[in-house]
């Protein structure tokens, strides 16, 4: 009984921290925010053509990573794929200023500093997979051996293991004109140490195109995953993938706090 006390305890306390290093850190890139409010999508990074809905992934805890597993050709996906065109997307994005950079004379970036960079995703294209057509890409992706041993080498590891449903791609537009958090009009050679940190943010190649800066054609910006998740056989609680830090921290509470001394589930 002692032992179920001090687990509770220690989730309400891992609550409250969590909270507040939430509210703390919440995220500033509005193109993020765009993404998770209006199309349920996690961003990647950095962007990629990599991705193909269908695939079993593994995504680290903080969801920061997203490693694929396997996944089916595209001439065997392009039955069950749909795509559609979405809307353009304009908004601001934060890229953090590692080298200090001079503004005109009047003051530098620091490592602490953003510069806040306008941008359009222009050419929207949502590829999807439907939930009824995932269940039998997943039947087949487990009928391979070599796909059921990578899913079974990654299954106790903290993470998740779930199946992608939609992508987000488009092509992309960084405005270099525009100011930076302190006020100052960004010049030249800011400019040129802006395209580098867009460049090392995104892992793509940064050209100037009349005051402009693209990072390429129809990149892949925006993952959404399947709900339900891969369980392994000794997990006590079913394993869904976090839409928020909410979801994040029950989880947390669930799988690393509670079901290591709660009975395991009943052999089946």
């Amino acid at each position: 009984m002692r032992k179920y006390l001090i687990a509770i305890l220690s989730a309400a306390g891992f609550i409250g921290i969590f909270y507040v290093y939430s509210v703390a850190n919440a995220e500033r890139d509005d193109l993020v925010v765009t993404l998770h409010d209006k199309y349920d999508m996690l961003p990647i990074r950095p962007v990629s053509k990599l991705h193909t809905v269908g695939t079993l992934y593994f995504v680290e805890p903080n969801l920061s990573r997203f490693t694929a597993l396997c996944s089916l050709p595209e001439d065997i996906l392009v039955k069950y794929k749909h795509q559609s065109p979405g809307q353009t997307i304009r908004g601001t994005r934060n890229f953090k200023a590692n080298a200090v950079q001079a503004l005109n004379g009047r003051g530098s970036l620091n490592d602490e500093r953003f510069i806040s960079v306008r941008y359009e995703l222009s050419d929207v294209m949502i590829s999807q997979i439907n939930v009824d057509s995932s269940v039998e890409v997943y039947d087949q992706l487990m009928k391979r051996q070599s796909c059921s041993k990578a899913v079974t080498d990654y299954l106790n590891v903290p993470g998740y293991i779930c199946q992608d449903l939609e992508l987000l791609a488009a092509s992309s537009f960084f405005m270099l004109d525009s100011e930076a958090e302190s006020g100052a009009k960004l010049d030249v050679d800011t400019e040129k140490a802006l395209g580098a940190e867009i460049e090392a943010a995104l892992g793509v190649r940064v050209t100037d195109n009349e005051g402009r800066s693209t990072s390429g054609e129809r990149l892949q910006w925006g993952i959404q995953m399947a709900r339900k998740c891969i369980t392994p056989p000794s997990g006590r609680f079913l394993r869904t993938f976090p839409r928020n830090y909410f979801d994040r921290m029950l989880n947390f509470i669930k799988f690393n706090l509670l079901e290591p001394i709660l009975p395991a589930p009943p052999a089946t």
